[in-house]
């Protein structure tokens, strides 16, 4: 469904009119920069499905309608980007493009009467969840496992809304609500990054090659790995309004982007997060070097030339996924678009948005480079796509050793 409306520019008086694509989240936010006087609008859509409204937030206010000739129109859509000539197309409908490239991803469940995005492949009001879960999470850490079961309880209710995913009077871990959120978030490519590990995982537990490791990892990585993933999670959250346009892209490894530009632009609130996201993913990749030395053959501890601790505390970012490299089930984690020059600029400060360019220098004094804005969103969204994908891995390692010994935490909704 799309919906219009006429605004204006508070500062200078240009006119526009917005022609939103509704999504899946009660509320969405939508940023530009004026035409005119270049100063930020924002735009926001309240939705309470079927009907929904678009709001004036900041620099702008709604006026009565005018004809399209007298104006500019603007099209906008929270999960997806545009063609460049149909951004200001007023019979423009992107959700149907989008439709052609994601059709082959859906599943269809036995006895499902129809396909449905928001319910297959995505969450609605996914970042309210994430609040939830989230909270759940660090209660659980913080050992108030009451106030963790009460939080959860609401997060099972509030999934429920959704479709039928939890049963009342059953049991529930903490694991398992965490594994459905965030699957459904990022199927097919997480899940499939990190199928063949967690496999893998399976066949060195029964061999019980995976005693000494799991020690380690609950004595010394676990908790700061964890943390990690909350936080970048919960940075991609606040911003999914932004990442969101190019997500279903990232899922499906649709690479043909770059003749694609995306309407709402914040870059303020996201330009950090690329390196951040890096950070996580380079520091929490220890486990996947401690699993690959165990599958050569080795101590988990024992790499081909050097200690674990040497790996944790001398070995830089951009070379931590060099011991695993050559290992095929590892290979997602070492491609190209894992970009430190792009971590660097971020971390130095030195990033900055110039329409649909974004320029950073590398290490904050290197030669400058460029990206399309679009092309940064698609790498945000892949490298947190690997984050999740990692932390599957994770999750299951837990899974495997917890539901063993009993430690498992559960919930019954």
């Amino acid at each position: 469904m799309v919906i219009s409306e006429v605004i204006k520019c508070s500062s200078c008086g240009e006119a526009y009119r917005a022609r939103i694509g509704v999504g899946i989240d009660g509320y969405q936010q939508h940023y530009i920069d004026c035409i005119k006087c270049f100063l930020p609008i924002v735009l926001a859509v309240r939705a309470d499905p079927p009907n929904a409204t678009i709001e004036a937030t900041s620099n702008c206010e709604i006026i009565p309608r005018i004809p399209d000739d007298k104006l500019t129109i603007i099209n906008f859509h929270p999960a997806c980007a545009f063609n460049k000539e149909d951004l200001h197309d007023p019979r423009k409908f992107a959700s149907m493009d989008m439709l052609s490239i994601l059709h082959k991803h859906v599943r269809v469940h036995e006895n499902q009467r129809m396909i449905s995005l928001s319910h297959d492949f995505d969450v609605p009001n996914a970042p309210t969840k994430w609040s939830q879960l989230k909270t759940a999470l660090q209660m659980l850490l913080n050992d108030k496992k009451d106030n963790a079961e009460r939080i959860a309880k609401i997060y099972m209710k509030k999934r429920n809304e959704d479709g039928r995913y939890y049963i009342p009077g059953r049991n529930y871990s903490h694991l398992s609500l965490l594994y459905e959120y965030l699957a459904k978030l990022h199927y097919p490519l997480a899940p499939a990054i990190a199928g063949p590990i967690t496999d893998k995982l399976n066949v060195l537990k029964a061999e019980g090659k995976l005693d000494d490791f799991y020690k380690f990892y609950r004595q010394e990585i676990k908790t700061e790995n964890l943390q990690r993933y909350i936080n970048i999670l919960s940075s991609y959250m606040a911003n999914r309004d932004h990442f969101g346009q190019l997500m279903y892209y990232a899922r499906v490894s649709h690479d043909d982007i770059d003749d694609l530009i995306v309407s709402s632009k914040n870059f303020d609130s996201i330009k950090n997060f690329y390196g951040d996201a890096y950070e996580t993913l380079t520091s929490n990749v220890t486990v996947l070097a401690c699993i690959n030395n165990i599958t050569d053959g080795r101590s988990y501890d024992e790499f081909k030339s050097m200690t674990l601790n040497k790996y944790i505390k001398d070995v830089s970012k951009e070379n931590k996924t060099n011991p695993f490299k050559t290992n095929p089930l590892m290979s997602a984690f070492c491609e190209s678009d894992l970009e430190s020059t792009i971590r660097n600029g971020s971390h130095h400060a030195s990033i900055w948005h110039d329409g649909e360019v974004i320029k950073y220098r590398s290490g904050g004094t290197g030669a400058q480079r460029d990206i399309s804005y679009t092309r940064f969103l698609y790498l945000c969204n892949k490298l947190t796509i690997k984050i999740v994908a990692l932390w599957f891995i994770e999750i299951h390692l837990q899974y495997l050793f917890e539901s063993e010994s009993g430690e498992l935490q559960l919930f019954t909704f």
